[in-house]
């Protein structure tokens, strides 16, 4: 059992002079605090497109036209967003969760989050690579993307599947188009389901729905809100319990992929092929843990206000880096080569949250 991009490897890869690194840190750190403004104007706001979203657009823009010229002076900075930065974002993250979302929730809400998660991902799995023929992981960042909480999930997950800045950005591609569509369209179903009367369902039932199977945090706020108070409220904290769930993910698809590995490296060896390398070990995210362990501290409520708070506003600046040097070292043709294929696959998850995710979260909460 190992710890993925443990501290110690880290601090060897670091070898150098700093200085190599503040080009590309500046760069993308300007992009990160556009990204951040841009998020906070009403435009942006109103339609749900967050500060990722948005650094990674940016990023795209500049990493397909002037980048390339910059790449010399600027990469070591960049590298740096990419691994150790976007690590470190995903440890802050946990400060915006408490343990006691979930008890908010109830088991009932908290088993709707869990059903549409596995559910969701398991049929990424299998329609991703059986059916469309998609690469693995682009198929499990597409899932991850969809099941648990839009581009910060596909960020935490890139580096257990060691996914590609190519794999990332098509990914979260999925994830702007249908979690944007689903922000108009939830409100829309709400009030046509309100008018022909299909369905019984309340606000606080709309707000579990909407917080099981929208993709992004801004798009389940905003799809909350269209509908009232109430329902943005429950839409949010099961968003947040949804987002809990990322961690164990991590280890439990590690898990996963170590056995995969290991299966394929013996069937290697019984083919009478050289043995690649495969071990049983578990590569355990370590990020992953730092982010339970940050939401433990906060739910201990051991932090000043004014330190959580400053603890989010820095952990928005670290994934807005990290998204920044993703676009900026992905190239549009990488992207165009991804072809239909995995819109295709977000595609068919979106049906399945908006079908699935209804029945799940209006009659499961009720089960005796």
């Amino acid at each position: 059992m190992t710890l993925a991009s443990h501290p110690s490897s880290t601090l060897a890869s670091l070898t150098g002079s700093p200085v190599r690194w503040l080009p590309g840190l500046l760069l993308i750190g300007a992009m990160a605090a556009a990204a951040l403004w841009l998020a906070g104007q009403p435009f942006f706001a109103r339609h749900g497109l967050g500060m990722l979203t948005l650094a990674i657009v940016l990023g795209l823009l500049l990493g397909n036209t002037v980048y390339p010229r910059l790449d010399q002076a600027c990469g070591p900075g960049v590298g740096l967003a990419k691994q150790q930065l976007l690590r470190a974002g995903i440890v802050l993250y946990g400060l915006r969760l408490t343990f006691q979302d979930i008890a908010v929730m109830g088991w009932g809400g908290v088993a709707v989050d869990a059903l549409v998660l596995a559910s969701t991902f398991g049929l990424a799995s299998w329609l991703g690579q059986r059916v469309l023929g998609l690469d693995r992981r682009t198929t499990l960042l597409v899932g991850a993307g969809s099941s648990i909480c839009g581009a910060a999930a596909v960020l935490a997950t890139a580096p257990v599947v060691k996914g590609r800045a190519q794999d990332v950005a098509v990914a979260v591609a999925t994830v702007v188009v249908f979690g944007t569509l689903g922000m108009f369209l939830y409100p829309a179903l709400y009030h046509w389901n309100a008018s022909w009367d299909w369905i019984d369902m309340n606000a606080q039932q709309y707000g579990l729905y909407v917080g099981a199977t929208v993709h992004e945090v801004a798009q389940v706020v905003a799809a909350g809100a269209a509908i009232g108070p109430e329902a943005a409220a429950t839409a949010v904290i099961a968003k947040m319990t949804r987002v809990m769930m990322l961690a164990p993910f991590l280890l439990v698809l590690s898990f996963f992929l170590a056995r995969a590995r290991h299966g394929a490296a013996a069937g290697q060896k019984d083919a009478g092929q050289k043995d690649a390398g495969g071990s049983r070990a578990i590569t355990i995210p370590w990020f992953a843990l730092g982010f339970v362990a940050m939401a433990g501290v906060n739910s201990l409520d051991m932090l000043p206000d004014a330190v959580v708070r400053a603890g989010v506003r820095l952990d928005d600046l670290l994934l807005a880096m990290a998204m920044a040097a993703l676009g900026l070292t992905t190239h549009v043709r990488a992207v165009r080569a991804a072809g239909l294929r995995p819109l295709l696959l977000a595609a068919a998850l979106f049906a399945w949250l908006l079908g699935a995710g209804l029945l799940l979260s209006r009659y499961l909460p009720q089960w005796p």
